[in-house]
């Protein structure tokens, strides 16, 4: 496996994190492309950012998975996100389809214990809820970037797998965050909702959790102190903006107050 010549590449060429080595991984029966890593390879807050969009609008494909994003700010974020972490710039694709090489998925999953096909389940979440809190931090960020929308008053998350929602609950909670209980929507069988702008017919029941306003608050935080890391690609992407104006108002004081 290709994830498996780049750990023993990292095991036995012991070069310092500052120097890179390049060679060819190939990513498909018939073509190639040559990827830049730092060794030794250590699995940073931004593999797991990245890995996060796997669960959101994606969808695993032989050499790539392909991530769906109508915003051009998104989207050139994620590609930004890519080049920092392979060296290498994609191009947009057809009907606003970004090609995630997989190469950047196996090594998150092999670093886990995790299969590739894990990458799309509660499991992943599950295992980065283990790690520290800049890795959670990035994993809840990316899914709400796909999965969550951004009010005055609180983040509304919404997705039809129960299990993933229930994962991502322990994690806010883990950060420390005020959340809701996980509930069902409230929409009728074969009723047309809005999502991501479009209407659409849901064929599974649709569950949402809320991140409240004082916990959306601790997020922009923490996120802010990661932005200065790692730049914006670390960021809420297109609704970074949103972020920081409503946290912004929130009143922690009348809150703790009121609670």
């Amino acid at each position: 496996k290709d994830i498996d010549i780049i750990i023993h590449l990292a095991g036995i060429v012991g070069k310092e994190s500052s120097e890179k080595s390049e060679f060819i991984i190939y990513s498909g029966p018939y073509k190639h492309r040559e990827y830049h890593f730092n060794f030794p390879l250590i699995l940073t807050p931004l593999h797991i950012r990245l890995v996060s969009h796997f669960l959101g609008d994606s969808c695993l494909e032989r050499s790539s998975c392909r991530w769906s994003q109508k915003s051009i700010v998104g989207g050139n974020i994620m590609i930004a996100l890519i080049n920092k972490l392979l060296g290498i710039t994609i191009k947009k694709g057809s009907k606003d389809a970004y090609g995630i090489p997989i190469i950047l998925g196996d090594i998150v999953s092999g670093s886990l214990s995790l299969k590739r096909e894990d990458l799309k389940t509660h499991l992943l979440v599950d295992k980065v809820n283990l790690l520290p809190k800049e890795y959670r931090v990035q994993m809840l960020a990316g899914f709400i970037v796909d999965e969550g929308h951004v009010t005055r008053s609180l983040i509304k998350i919404v997705n039809t797998d129960l299990s993933l929602l229930r994962s991502f609950k322990n994690l806010i909670l883990s950060l420390g965050y005020s959340c809701s209980e996980i509930k069902i929507s409230n929409q009728k069988k074969d009723e047309k909702i809005l999502i991501k702008g479009n209407l659409a017919k849901m064929n599974h029941p649709l569950y949402q959790l809320l991140i409240y306003a004082d916990g959306m608050f601790n997020f922009n935080k923490d996120l802010h102190f990661l932005i200065r890391n790692y730049g914006e690609v670390a960021g809420l992407w297109q609704k970074q903006n949103d972020l920081i104006y409503f946290s912004s108002k929130v009143n922690i004081e009348k809150l703790q107050k009121i609670r």
